[in-house]
């Protein structure tokens, strides 16, 4: 298992996630196979360990100016892992279009994250991605991404022409 930072464990713990999660993922695989997704092994180990848990995580941005501006309750922002939920908020013909730009691989809706403004998909290698108006590899691995959730750090863009056409 890589290795998560301390923020990031204790959010997921407060979130109910335990080191052994492991959840009954059969309405996840048949809802997304029954809307044209192909689950992979790899998938499934991230739906069991993650899959519908809410977590609080920092806002991203200056904690400043944000705690200037709108107080401090706004520090927080949300993340999910609402498989069902991600899945009915994307279209999986852009979707399609978006597996162009990472050499054909696939994608599949795994939640949400800043107030359900992106929508993360992970890849059939492992790699968590983002979408909103402009799509970004959010991690290398689901580790790598909740860490980074943690921590506000932003994804790499991936220059998208129909996304930018359409932006």
């Amino acid at each position: 298992m890589a290795k998560l930072s301390k923020a990031a464990e204790k959010g997921l713990c407060e979130a109910g996630w335990t080191h052994n999660r492991s959840i009954d993922i059969s309405e996840y695989e048949e809802w997304l196979t029954q809307n044209g997704y192909v689950i992979n092994d790899l998938i499934r180990t991230v739906l069991a360990e993650f899959g519908g848990l809410h977590l609080s995580i920092p806002c991203f941005g200056d904690d400043t100016v944000i705690m200037h501006n709108f107080g401090e309750s706004a520090l927080k922002d949300t993340a999910d892992f609402d498989v069902i939920e991600a899945e009915k908020s994307t279209f999986i013909e852009n979707i399609k279009i978006l597996e162009k730009y990472i050499s054909g691989d696939m994608l599949i809706p795994i939640g949400h994250s800043y107030q359900k403004h992106i929508t993360n998909m992970v890849s059939h290698s492992g790699k968590i991605y983002g979408t909103y108006v402009e799509f970004h590899l959010c991690g290398e691995d689901i580790y790598d991404y909740i860490n980074g959730l943690y921590q506000k750090r932003p994804g790499k863009k991936i220059h998208v022409p129909e996304m930018e056409e359409a932006g």
